[in-house]
């Protein structure tokens, strides 16, 4: 009895469908340079208050190494952190505080999620938020912010478009 030839393909299909099943998303390239807050169409943080900054990316295997430069009154300062994109909690910098955040690429978009503990004079509460971090239409980097809150949830966008002379890497 001879062997059914389309059975020898058998290991080699399931190998590959293993494969492609536990490789990781990459890093999408063309995130990657120095971003500028484009102040006048990026929503307000809660409060009307807005952040002058810059977001400077890089590709780190998968993950992405992150510095965030705030501008205020002629002077900078800034963070430096890396998001671990395996999807488990990683702790990075907040502006109140560090928070253990869950990070991972889905197709071209950066997804984080975590959440903040917030203490007002009604009493604590948690926000739970996403955040999508993406190539928009227009080339801009354009990070997405969803929150759920006891109120109900929020959105908001903010745009960044990219500093003069900073290439994709």
């Amino acid at each position: 009895m001879k062997p059914n030839p389309i059975l020898r393909f058998v290991p080699r299909a399931l190998a590959v469908a293993a494969l492609c099943l536990a490789a990781p998303a990459f890093a999408n390239p063309e995130l990657m340079g120095t971003w500028r807050m484009d102040l006048e169409r990026s929503e307000a943080m809660q409060g009307g208050l807005k952040i002058d900054n810059t977001y400077t990316l890089e590709a780190q295997g998968d993950d992405v190494k992150v510095r965030r430069t705030f501008y205020q009154g002629g002077q900078s300062t800034g963070v430096d952190w890396t998001f671990v994109t395996d999807g488990k909690p990683h702790e990075i910098p907040g502006l109140r505080e560090p928070r253990l955040a869950r990070t991972k690429w889905k197709k071209q978009k950066l997804n984080v999620s975590y959440t903040l503990s917030i203490d007002t004079p009604r009493g604590e509460f948690n926000l739970d938020v996403t955040e999508t971090w993406l190539l928009n239409k227009a080339g801009e980097l354009e990070i997405r912010y969803f929150t759920r809150t006891p109120r109900g949830p929020q959105n908001r966008v903010e745009i960044y478009v990219r500093e003069p002379g900073s290439a994709e890497r």
